[in-house]
């Protein structure tokens, strides 16, 4: 009896790590107005760093967009334009870096841009 319970505990413990893992990675929705377009001192390689203050609980911090969608081609996004989005709860230093000499690696949140305020 005491095995299956250990078992159990284990099994239950296991699933809830690895459910919180998964979760880490799991794109998440948010909507914002823009503030500061680009942020000065960072260069991404699609389009940012942004400055965008959040409507939800999405933190109010640099956002980048590294893979911009066929939208963003045609409309820039500026200062003041409301956004909606997905973005990725963990920090990404991959595609952004500083201006500065020597550069290194500016933190920012990927985000996928689906829709902004500026009309078409």
């Amino acid at each position: 009896m005491k095995k299956v319970l250990l078992i159990s505990v284990l099994i239950l413990g296991m699933s809830l790590f690895f459910a919180s893992r998964a979760s880490a990675s799991i794109l998440r929705p948010f909507g914002g107005l823009v503030l500061l377009s680009p942020i000065p001192g960072g260069l991404c390689a699609g389009y940012g760093p942004f400055s965008i203050k959040p409507v939800n609980t999405a933190p109010a911090s640099p956002y980048s967009v590294i893979a911009p969608n066929p939208y963003m081609a045609k409309n820039v996004v500026y200062p003041g334009v409301w956004i909606l989005g997905m973005y990725s709860p963990t920090t990404s230093p991959v595609g952004c870096n500083t201006t500065s000499t020597p550069s290194s690696p500016y933190p920012a949140f990927p985000v996928t841009i689906y829709g902004t305020s500026l009309l078409p």
